[in-house]
């Protein structure tokens, strides 16, 4: 991959992660498993997901009565290896959690954590597709026990 490849890519990686989220909020769970390699991976809550059955049936598995938006920021995007990219970002989350059917806008309290997103992508076919994707929480702003 040349440099003047990997600036092309710069940009289509943050709008893939861009898209990934947004499709997750929005429940499109068939766009998110789509951007995912046959292979890809994804790290959610301990828990290791492999391949499009399991990502599906995991993002099925999620509750229909909560709300979940990310707002992602502070994204870099790095050469990898030699055919994959890294974008690093933070993504914070808002978590309601209520009824199935509430109405919009519904009140919260906050944020609900923040965490480190680390996101592998694989340009490959006039395309970019995730291989691996994991969070890691840094704040929980829920947590009411240790301040500084």
């Amino acid at each position: 991959m040349t440099d003047q490849s990997l600036s092309a890519h710069v940009v289509a990686c943050n709008q893939a992660l861009m898209r990934f989220f947004f499709s997750l909020d929005e429940r499109r769970y068939e766009q998110v498993v789509a951007m995912f390699s046959p292979s890809g991976q994804w790290l959610r809550q301990g828990k290791l997901h492999t391949g499009a059955a399991e990502v599906m049936a995991m993002l099925r598995s999620r509750s229909e009565s909560q709300i979940v938006r990310h707002v992602v920021s502070n994204v870099l995007v790095e050469r990898a290896q030699r055919d994959t990219i890294i974008a690093r970002s933070y993504v914070t989350g808002y978590l309601y959690k209520g009824k199935a059917d509430a109405q919009l806008p519904v009140a919260i309290r906050g944020a609900h954590r923040l965490f480190v997103s680390t996101t592998e992508f694989e340009p490959r076919d006039h395309a970019i597709y995730i291989i691996k994707h994991a969070m890691e929480p840094v704040f929980d702003f829920h947590d009411e026990g240790q301040h500084t």
